[in-house]
């Protein structure tokens, strides 16, 4: 969280091996949005596998933001507490390919089943929760089955189709329908992405205002 409510974000972030790293991503703080924010700055490692990340950009981006981390080599994985009184959150980073060298992704690199489950605020509307499954046909269209909590209103078996576009550096965009219960009048919503563990984890975020919502989504079978 922040001095002015929630916070989410979702962000590719590139370690250089050498004390350097870079970040690109999307927040939200308290429903106002950013988009394909970049980042850039310097992290130490040290001999336990804790360090310490020193973002050159205000860490109110919260893209990837300053503060303290540990490691852990073989899951390939960060958990970070920022150390900035007006940004307080956790984060967590993940590997996304154990082969650095892999080809570019496309639309095929995402396909199966995912269960996935996800939560946050709706600003001005309420909290939301749900749980469900997403499955990508690997051509660039997804459909869900998801039982949602807004506001302590259960709704169950909610389907959506959408369409997903894969870029070349494992990050993508996810279009479909707003249901009604969230927007009432039509609109399109849009969420960013990005894959993780070698194509078995994705990480989604609400790129549209008003919304402070992530998903985390653990591939299930192909």
């Amino acid at each position: 969280m922040v001095a002015g409510g929630a916070v989410a974000a979702v962000s590719y972030v590139n370690f250089d091996g050498k004390g350097g790293f870079s970040a690109v991503g999307s927040s939200s703080s308290n429903g106002t949005l950013s988009v394909d924010t970049k980042v850039e700055g310097k992290y130490r490692l040290d001999a336990d596998c804790t360090g310490h990340i020193a973002s050159q950009t205000a860490s109110t981006s919260l893209i990837f933001p300053s503060g303290y981390f540990v490691f852990a080599s073989e899951a390939g994985e960060i958990r970070l507490v920022t150390d900035d009184r007006s940004v307080i959150a956790n984060l967590t980073a993940k590997r996304q390919f154990k082969d650095a060298r892999r080809a570019p992704c496309t639309d095929a690199d995402l396909h199966g089943s995912f269960i996935s489950s996800g939560e946050g605020p709706i600003i001005g509307s309420g909290a939301f929760a749900a749980a469900g499954i997403i499955h990508f046909d690997g051509k660039g269209g997804l459909s869900v089955d998801r039982t949602l909590n807004f506001n302590g209103t259960m709704l169950p078996n909610k389907k959506v189709n959408a369409r997903y576009k894969l870029g070349p550096d494992c990050h993508g965009m996810l279009q479909y329908a707003s249901e009604a219960e969230f927007s009432p009048q039509a609109a399109t919503t849009y969420d960013t992405f990005v894959l993780a563990d070698d194509g078995r984890e994705v990480r989604i975020f609400s790129a549209n205002p008003g919304r402070v919502l992530t998903v985390s989504a653990l591939k299930q079978s192909d």
